[in-house]
This record gives C-alpha cells, structure tokens and sequence, in this order.
C-alpha cells in the first residue's frame, strides 16, 4: 500500500508520456494519485468490481460517495455538460466522440448536435435511459478492458490531442495506429469489408453446406476458415488458392451451375469475388493470362 507523498510512474493520458504521480491519499480502497507534472488526479483501484458498484443504486442515493438522485439533477448536469462540449469544439469541432461511463446520457444529448455521438455504460438501467433517448450506448463487461490487450485501435484527433489520445490507448494495453481525418471513410470501409461482409459469407456458406445435406457446417468451415485467415494475414494473395486461382474454369462453371439452381440470391456475390480473386492471382502471377480469359467468359456467361 502506498503511503502520502510517496511517487510512482505512471502513464499520464493528458501528458502523453510516463511522468511521476505523487500518492494523495487512500479513499473506499482506491489510490488517489496526481501527475507532477499537469496535476491530472487519478484513483487506482485493487479488488474494485466496477460493475457491481455503478449500479441503479450508485446514481440514485444508494451509495454515500455517489448521486443522491442523478435523473432528479438533469438541468443542472446539463448545464456543466454544456460548458464542457463548448470547451471541446475549441480543439475538435465535429467528427466522433465515444464516452465511457456516460450514466444517463446527458453530456451525450449536449454533444450529439456537434458530434456523431455513442457511449459504453455499465449500469444497464441507464444504458437503457439512453436508448429510449434515441442514443447508440452499450453496456460493457467488467473484463472486456482485458480482451484489449494488444489491439489496434485507429485514432484521428487534432495535433495538440494526438498524445492524449494516444496515451489513452496505451493505458488500455492496446495500440494506436494514427489515420488521418481524410482517409477515415476508407479505413472504416476497409475494417467493415473485413469483418462484417466476412460474417455475411460465413453465414451463407454454412446455409449452403445445410442445403447439401451437411448437418454441423461450423464444425467443417471452422478449421477451413482458420487456416485461410491465418494464410492471407501472413502470406497476401500469395495464400490464394481453389479453382479460381489455378484457373480451373469447368469447375467454377459447375459452381455457377449449382449456386444458379440452388441459391441464386448467392450467385452475384459469387460471380463479384470470383472475378476480383481471378484479378488478384493474375497481378500476383499465380494465374495466366490464358486460364484467366477461360474464367472470365464462365464467370460473364459467355461460351468457354
């Protein structure tokens, strides 16, 4: 345990960098500690259950260091979270704002004309408070900080910001990657390809194998699927295989064929990442020119 006076290094997200924390005082088992060099306080907490703390009974005078009735103080919060956003759009005037732990949602409601706005908070009855109030909030998991642990996470702020920001994902054991606001969109679309187009073809591979007749498809795809992500991470379109990539166009005709009288809501994306895949392997050389045409007419509908 810490005693009054005694310093420790820290991380200090307002700083941006490893500075000396002095060691105030002790409060309801957390150490309150402040940066020598901003003055930024900070409490560390051992044995601290957060989400078996900020419950309905912390913002509603269920517990002596919170709210007496936070919803009963909405004018008044309101009004400091007011002068809050104002003080943010001096350095950041629009773009996204996450707020963790953002109770009922108040300082979300002052920012959500200036920002594109969405917040986590534990406490499920105010989480739910938000999104009556028509907010995106989530209610996190008490270990979900744990599952951060080496992740990358994207980061766009203004240049008097970026340490903060950084430091602030550092803190979390993850990684910051920096992306310019300009090339936002495109990062974004490049993550949402990646993960949720990835769901949507997992899912309809697995109907797929059920229509042939397979009763466990995640126990087939599963180790398939491993293996090609762990290839194409490691290896680029050098990890492509199948039909496609060795140029076997009878066989992707006989998909074609099937998918057609089977499923043909799942032909178009079929046909769109057959061509983009014969694409791939001809830049990349595993595919020749000739094998290539032959694909292209099967996957064009014209005569091979």
């Amino acid at each position: 345990m810490l005693q009054s006076g005694q310093v420790r290094a820290l991380p200090c997200p307002a700083c941006g960098s490893i500075t000396s924390h002095a060691h105030l005082y002790r409060k309801n088992g957390c150490e309150i500690l402040r940066c020598a060099e901003c003055g930024l306080g900070r409490a560390e907490a051992c044995d601290f259950d957060p989400a078996n703390y900020y419950t309905h009974d912390y913002f509603s005078g269920g517990h002596a260091d919170g709210y007496a009735n936070y919803l009963g103080a909405e004018p008044v919060l309101r009004r400091e979270f007011a002068g809050t956003v104002r003080f943010i759009r001096k350095h950041c005037d629009g773009g996204r704002l996450l707020e963790l732990g953002c109770a009922y949602g108040f300082f979300l409601q002052e920012a959500k004309p200036h920002f594109d706005v969405a917040g986590i908070e534990l406490a499920e009855d105010a989480a739910a408070h938000c999104r009556r109030n028509g907010l995106r909030v989530l209610t996190g998991r008490p270990d979900d900080v744990e599952r951060l642990a080496g992740i990358s996470f994207g980061i766009t702020a203004p240049d008097p910001l970026r340490p903060v920001a950084e430091a602030l994902v550092v803190e979390m054991g993850g990684e910051p990657v920096f992306i310019a606001e300009e090339d936002r969109d495109l990062y974004h679309a490049a993550l949402a390809s990646a993960a949720n187009h990835l769901v949507t073809l997992v899912v309809q591979a697995s109907d797929l194998l059920r229509e042939a007749g397979v009763g466990q498809p995640a126990r087939m795809l599963g180790p398939l699927l491993s293996a090609a992500l762990d290839n194409a991470l490691r290896l680029g379109d050098a990890a492509l295989t199948g039909p496609v990539a060795r140029g076997d166009a009878d066989t992707v005709a006989s998909h074609v064929a099937a998918l057609r009288a089977a499923a043909p809501e799942a032909l178009p994306a079929y046909l769109a990442l057959a061509r983009l895949t014969a694409d791939r392997a001809l830049s990349a050389g595993t595919l020749s020119a000739p094998d290539a045409q032959r694909l292209l007419g099967v996957l064009g509908g014209a005569p091979r």
